[in-house]
């Protein structure tokens, strides 16, 4: 959508769609019949068929391998791929979750990437860790050079405007009173996203009477969260659903500290970078992928997602930081705002058509 406003016209080539979003003029959308959501063998196919009668585009930007097909029936397309990690990565983390279904797909995933990324003309890292995995086994054969480092954009306006926003006010229309620190995480309520063991280590903190822990999404562990804190009497936890953007980035700016504490292995997720451009300390997975936070790296902390100790520690460790001051937040803002990321991305895919 960035680039459509800048004067690109984009064919935006993606699964089923239940609810389209809302886009910008010069953004077509071709929705294939494949299920939604996944990068299935069946998608690539129906990519490759849609893709091979039509003109050549200027240039193909595929989001990891999925523009595989066309980069191998088509190659004389300049291409990018962008990768948020790698299959290989992610299968390290489904068999320590024994998850034998997931291996298996993934493997499938890892058999489809290697070629993409090979074909492809230049890869986008969104982190320095991403960057990292695709020149070591398995895929060092990767020429290091046509990897390039472009964080993830977030809306800075958005950002501001939660900012801005009064504290105290947004703690009390969640129950929080004024005494009390906030530990929030927004994310989705999934095993691999961490947040069960979020929920058992803050059981451990010191100071727990005095710290209220709010969940921000759903998802298949949102009843084992709520059954475990029902049974143990956790009341400071608070579940409050999934919520609208705005309102998830203006509850970040009421926190004393986001977590996000994952054992997937995940590139960069937004929203690290949208809670220190609010204005409030993080507490990340140590394995996950950060860019050069400038100042605001002094506003995170990292813990071990397997151990529940480690996470506890984090938590008290990002208490006692403090917020943001008002110029680092900005700062954290311009660094990562969504035109910043346009301008980086529209100059090298017009570096990639020229050569």
């Amino acid at each position: 959508a960035g680039l459509a406003r800048r004067g690109w016209l984009i064919d935006l080539v993606t699964t089923r769609l239940d609810d389209a979003p809302a886009l910008p003029s010069g953004v077509r959308v071709h929705a294939l019949d494949a299920p939604p959501g996944v990068h299935s063998a069946r998608f690539r196919r129906a990519l490759a068929e849609w893709a091979a009668g039509r003109e050549r585009p200027d240039l193909l930007l595929s989001i990891s391998f999925a523009g595989g097909e066309i980069m191998r029936r088509r190659p004389e397309i300049p291409s990018i791929c962008q990768a948020h990690g790698s299959a290989w990565r992610e299968a390290a983390g489904k068999l320590r979750r024994m998850d034998p279904r997931g291996l298996y797909r993934l493997a499938l995933h890892l058999a489809a990437e290697r070629p993409a990324f090979a074909r492809a003309d230049r890869i986008v890292a969104v982190g320095p860790a991403v960057r990292d995995y695709l020149t070591s086994f398995p895929y060092g054969f990767l020429d290091p050079a046509k990897i390039v480092v472009i964080p993830n954009g977030i809306d800075a306006d958005a950002c501001a405007r939660a900012a801005g926003e009064d504290r105290s006010a947004v703690r009390g229309r969640f129950g929080i009173a004024g005494a009390e620190k906030l530990v929030v995480a927004a994310c989705r309520l999934l095993p691999e996203k961490g947040v069960f063991d979020l929920v058992r280590a803050y059981e451990t903190i010191e100071g727990r009477e005095r710290t209220a822990l709010v969940l921000a999404g759903s998802g298949r562990d949102e009843n084992r969260i709520r059954g475990y804190c029902r049974a143990r009497g956790m009341e400071r936890v608070k579940l409050v659903g999934s919520l609208a953007h705005a309102d998830a980035l203006v509850l970040m700016r009421a926190a004393d500290l986001v977590a996000q504490v994952g054992t997937r292995p995940e590139g960069l997720p937004l929203v690290v970078l949208e809670a220190l451009a609010v204005g409030s300390p993080a507490l990340v997975s140590e394995g996950l992928s950060l860019p050069d936070l400038g100042a605001a790296a002094n506003s995170v902390v990292r813990a071990d997602p397997r151990s529940l100790a480690s996470i506890a520690a984090g938590i008290e460790s990002g208490l006692r930081i403090g917020p943001l001051s008002p110029e680092t937040a900005r700062a954290a803002r311009e660094r990562f705002s969504l035109e910043a990321t346009l301008d980086r991305y529209e100059h090298l895919i017009n570096e990639v058509i020229r050569n």
